[in-house]
């Protein structure tokens, strides 16, 4: 006969370990065995449990009156069940206990408090001071407090991780105790995902001439779900603002530059299957304010993507983490992004850090606590050198040395960085294979000599070779798969996507963020970004048309809304937010750059050609008259006609003339074939 359990006992048995819920069953199989026996064969059958069981008659006498003192927890040893018998209003306190403390790991401080309550219980037998789940103190064992009171026993009642988590920190801390909701790229298209995110970089840079002292640099990225290739991404440099003395950085306004980069520049599907951007909470978001107003009256980014691709781009945003825990609790924690929404690019974001791991200015894990305890002392001599930098001439501050790579030198090498990881093919992303990104190599000898192709490279050959290569198909040595690198099959899709035009710019960007420029007398614009370098960049004043190129005058009001992540070109528009154009960046020249120097005079020369062309058509008259009058004065001086009738008199004379040496060359003419003839007759 086996004994069964009762259901609300099933949960904590099945958390026993294998071998106690073993020796539990066994026990119990032999209570029941003893239970059911007749009189005159319970020592018969004592005796044969012994021998299975493998102890003594008296053991089996103390299991069976253990287990209908306690049930099944009497056939065990006590350390080795959670609640040990206690009362479950009892474990469910010391429970609350241990969620309310912060920081205790061994139990020694919720001991105290169950220990104090017990001990002012047994003092003033007060029932207010109570412990839960008893009607009367506990007694004391041995060791001075009532059995399983020790910090070791209480401390199996502690609540798992997530539990903790929550109660100590709040629900976006406790979210990473629970599953993820797996996802996959197979069935998306190319462009149809993708997110965005910021990201601090682990290395510390200088910026001379921006800050005066070495700053941790950051950027936006985004990352294309269906190649996992970063299709784009800013680098920036934090500065002190020495006005504020406060550190700028990246903000909303950069990040929304950086999306109407990547739609400009990369596009977006322009389909039925359209794209979803995947942006977070905080600085990779996007304006959304009654105050701001774009060219055509929206207020927030969402609502001005989607006007501007027809519907084909909709946003999505991870689940904020933003109420309290708990339904009650009157305060709410600070708003922040579920990090696992968009947790394909932030563990992109883990194999940058990886692959920067060996730069120059690294600040570990933590700062504080990972970081080379030499860097306290880089900064200061850092700073001491970017402040010898300003009072240093030009040609001398180019021979500085910094500990910390420059802004321009961090920019080159996380070039080649991004580079590298849009390259590898030694990944193991997901879906790869079902979305057809593995595709086999082939060559047409089982040796080293042969190179590997790829189908592509295969169809560009004659076409008896590519006969021979599917033969060659099954043939060991002739093929192996190959994973295509994430550029490989972004090149492959990049034609899908329709690049966003840039006379939407002013329908995305609010118009209080644009700035009020005037056109200087030489025909250019002056725009300030010290985010973006310490110079100002300069913008000629010269928009191309269908009909050619038009100067914009000087003194005419624009509105221009500067992009930090592309300085290369500036949106203008006119007082009332017309949209006119975009205007070319004017660079500085190297001194001895020939190639540079005649492109900016070529560039000059059709300024100039433009500038002229309008003074050229108002002055035509003018030099036409010049041209008469000297026309007309060299005549005179030379003797020759001038006046109307000299002219006509001329052109008789000039005519008579013509006619009397036409005369005279048919009389010479006639006088030369008589004498012809004269001398063909002598002969």
């Amino acid at each position: 006969m086996n004994l069964a359990l009762h259901q609300e006992e099933l949960r904590e048995f099945s958390q026993l370990k294998e071998s106690t819920r073993r020796e539990v069953s066994l026990w119990l199989d032999a209570i029941g065995e003893l239970d059911a026996a007749s009189r005159g064969t319970v020592g018969r059958v004592v005796k044969a449990i012994c021998a299975r069981l493998n102890c003594t008659p008296g053991t089996v006498y103390r299991k069976m009156e253990a287990y209908h003192e306690r049930g099944w927890h009497g056939l065990v040893h006590a350390s080795k069940v959670r609640h040990f018998g206690l009362p479950s209003a009892f474990a469910q306190w010391v429970e609350s206990l241990h969620l309310r403390n912060q920081r205790d790991t061994t139990g020694a401080a919720v001991q105290r408090i169950v220990l104090d309550q017990w001990s002012l219980w047994r003092r003033t037998a007060d029932p207010a001071h109570a412990l839960p789940g008893y009607t009367t103190p506990p007694p004391a064992s041995a060791k001075g407090y009532p059995a399983g009171f020790s910090a070791k026993n209480l401390l199996r009642f502690r609540p798992d991780h997530h539990a903790l988590r929550l109660a100590r920190q709040g629900t976006k801390a406790a979210s990473s105790f629970l599953p993820s909701i797996l996802k996959t790229r197979v069935g998306l298209r190319f462009g149809q995902v993708v997110f965005f995110d910021d990201q601090d970089y682990d290395q510390k840079i200088v910026a001379p001439g921006l800050s005066q002292k070495a700053m941790r640099p950051q950027g936006f990225n985004a990352l294309e779900y269906l190649s996992g290739s970063f299709i784009d991404y800013v680098i920036r440099s934090r500065y002190l603002d020495a006005d504020s003395e406060t550190v700028k950085s990246l903000n909303q306004r950069d990040f929304v530059w950086f999306v109407i980069h990547v739609l400009s520049t990369i596009g977006y599907r322009n389909d039925d299957d359209g794209t979803v951007f995947v942006f977070e909470h905080g600085t990779a978001s996007g304006y959304s304010n009654d105050k701001l107003e774009t060219a055509n009256g929206m207020s927030k980014f969402d609502d001005a993507l989607a006007f501007a691709t027809g519907g084909k781009l909709r946003i999505e945003r991870s689940g904020l983490f933003n109420q309290p825990a708990f339904a009650g609790m009157l305060f709410r924690p600070q708003s922040s992004g579920n990090f696992r929404f968009k947790s394909p690019i932030e563990s992109m974001f883990n194999l940058v850090r990886n692959e920067s791991s060996m730069l120059l200015g690294q600040i570990g894990l933590n700062a504080r606590s990972h970081g080379p305890e030499e860097n306290y002392g880089l900064d200061i001599y850092t700073t001491q050198l970017l402040k010898a930098y300003e009072s240093l001439a030009p040609d001398r501050q180019e021979m500085l040395r910094w500990p910390f790579h420059t802004l321009s030198q961090f920019g080159a090498l996380y070039a080649g960085i991004y580079e590298t990881i849009n390259a590898r093919t030694d990944h193991a992303l997901e879906g790869w294979e079902q979305c057809g990104h593995v595709v086999p190599l082939i060559r047409l000898a089982p040796d080293d000599s042969a190179p590997w192709m790829t189908p592509q490279q295969l169809s560009k050959l004659p076409a008896r070779t590519q006969e021979m290569a599917l033969t060659l198909l099954d043939a060991p040595g002739f093929t192996k798969p190959h994973r295509l690198s994430p550029r490989q099959v972004a090149e492959q899709h990049r034609h899908e996507l329709t690049k966003l035009h840039k006379s939407a710019i002013p329908l995305l960007i609010p118009r209080q963020w644009a700035k009020e420029v005037t056109v200087k007398s030489d025909r250019t614009i002056q725009i300030q970004d010290q985010l973006a370098g310490p110079e100002p960049f300069t913008y000629l004043c010269r928009i191309k048309t269908t009909h050619g190129a038009e100067m914009l005058r000087p003194g005419l009001k624009l509105l221009a809304r500067f992009n930090p992540a592309d300085p290369s070109e500036l949106c203008i528009s006119d007082e009332n937010d017309c949209y006119i154009g975009h205007l070319p960046v004017t660079t500085r020249v190297g001194f001895m750059d020939t190639d540079s120097m005649q492109a900016r005079l070529g560039e000059r020369s059709a300024v100039k050609a433009d500038l002229e062309a309008p003074v050229r058509t108002a002055l035509a008259p003018v030099m036409n008259d010049r041209v008469s009058m000297r026309d007309h004065n060299d005549r005179l001086i030379k003797g020759l006609p001038v006046t109307e009738e000299e002219i006509a008199l001329d052109r008789i004379a000039k005519t008579e003339t013509r006619a009397a040496s036409r005369y005279q060359k048919s009389l010479d003419e006639d006088l030369q074939n008589a004498l012809s003839r004269i001398t063909i007759e002598e002969d």
